[in-house]
């Protein structure tokens, strides 16, 4: 984990996203974790929450398998839009419209 760590400290995402080992190790147990689907991300309190687009990491935001539109059972706040909306992404669980779907998970 250590070497994988070094080689990211030399990558030029280093710049624009620094990490110690412990964020670092956190970042790669948290993706595998939502590709695997094992949990979802843990939720924060609304006034401390982070946009949608900052709380699904890139790596599964734009890995471009599992993503679903699907029913929700409580009104949503759109990632994208911010307008209410009853669909969700069913793999990052953030609330879309139809419209916006597409365009959250960068498929054009």
């Amino acid at each position: 984990m250590q070497n994988a760590w070094l080689l990211f400290r030399r990558t030029d995402a280093h710049t624009a996203e620094p990490l110690d080992l412990l964020a670092f190790r956190r970042r790669i147990v948290q993706v595998y974790l939502m590709r695997h689907g094992a949990i979802a991300m843990p939720r924060r309190a609304a006034r401390l929450a982070l946009p949608a687009v900052h709380r699904v990491p890139d790596e599964v935001r734009f890995d471009g398998v599992g993503h679903f539109a699907g029913p929700s059972q409580t009104t949503k706040r759109c990632a994208l839009c911010k307008k209410n909306t009853k669909k969700l992404c069913l793999k990052c669980t953030v609330g879309l419209h139809n419209q916006c779907f597409n365009a959250f998970h960068g498929i054009l």
